[in-house]
């Protein structure tokens, strides 16, 4: 069985390259697309730091 933490890892590089990819595929050129995709990279940082030093970063 995998380990959660590297299951979590698997899924979110999957969303996040499945972003990427969509993002090339249809040519969005908009700030507000790539803003999205940062965001929620920012989330995953976020979420692995809670998980790792159980406090929200600073």
């Amino acid at each position: 069985m995998v380990p959660t933490p590297k299951l979590d890892f698997i899924i979110f590089s999957t969303i996040s390259i499945i972003f990427l990819y969509v993002s090339g595929t249809f040519g969005e050129e908009s700030d507000k697309f790539y803003y999205a995709i940062i965001e929620f990279l920012s989330a995953i940082a976020d979420f692995f730091y809670f998980r790792l030093f159980g406090s929200s970063p600073d």
